[in-house]
């Protein structure tokens, strides 16, 4: 029996984060000024939102690094794993279907076609041939070469604040596919407790420099993050 789930049950959590990341951010760049070790004592500022714009609009975003999150990602697609895997700058380990059996792990699509008759009746079939072609000794490297791209993957994902901020930028723009954004709403709300000056600075182009980068791909949209962000 196939086992059909939509983007919105995918479950995003935070396995670990660096605390304080701001404390952490605030330290590289009093390093970059002055002599660390004549400041002992010194009360440690925050780091403001206003700030961390300016590190990222000039460039000098190198010190952002220091602050680090991993999630644990359950009941995305593959289709989802093949776009976020060419974000290079992070550390991803995947489910993988060269050395585990696929054939209890659900399929992840849009909620408007769960019911729909030619989906169920493919991924009956996906899932049929899949589980014969082992019993029949086949390999499951090469068993898995008809399973369709709607199969779910657990995904473990650490990735740095820099390199956060510059998915984040691309990602949720409007132009990205459904699951991505909604995956990228999940991401939000999770860092949005952990570091609150630094989820402000997230978003896509139209929304952190008030204008599209995309020319003639734009969407034509504002994003918004009160009207966007599914909660």
């Amino acid at each position: 029996m196939i086992k059909v789930q939509t983007y919105e049950d995918m479950e995003v959590k935070v396995k670990w984060a660096t605390p304080n990341p701001g404390e952490e951010i605030r330290e590289a760049l009093t390093n970059t000024m002055a002599d660390l070790t004549t400041l002992k004592g010194e009360p440690v500022k925050k780091v403001s939102t206003k700030l961390l714009h300016f590190l990222v609009t000039a460039e000098h975003d190198s010190v952002l690094e220091h602050a680090v999150i991993s999630f644990m990602i359950q009941g995305a697609s593959r289709s989802w794993l093949a776009q976020i895997t060419r974000q290079r700058m992070t550390s991803m380990t995947s489910s993988s279907q060269h050395y585990q059996d696929y054939g209890d792990y659900p399929f992840v699509i849009h909620k408007n076609l769960v019911n729909k008759e030619q989906i169920q009746k493919a991924f009956n079939d996906s899932l049929l041939r899949y589980t014969i072609l082992i019993q029949q000794g086949v390999p499951k490297e090469e068993a898995r070469q008809i399973l369709t791209n709607a199969m779910a993957v657990n995904f473990k994902w650490t990735i740095n604040a820099r390199s956060l901020y510059h998915f984040m930028r691309l990602r949720m723009c409007f132009r990205n596919v459904i699951e991505m954004r909604i995956f990228c709403d999940k991401v939000f709300l999770l860092v949005q407790k952990w570091w609150p000056e630094y989820a402000k600075i997230l978003g896509p182009p139209c929304y952190i420099d008030g204008k599209c980068n995309q020319g003639f791909m734009t969407c034509g949209r504002k994003y918004d993050k009160e009207k966007n962000i599914s909660r």
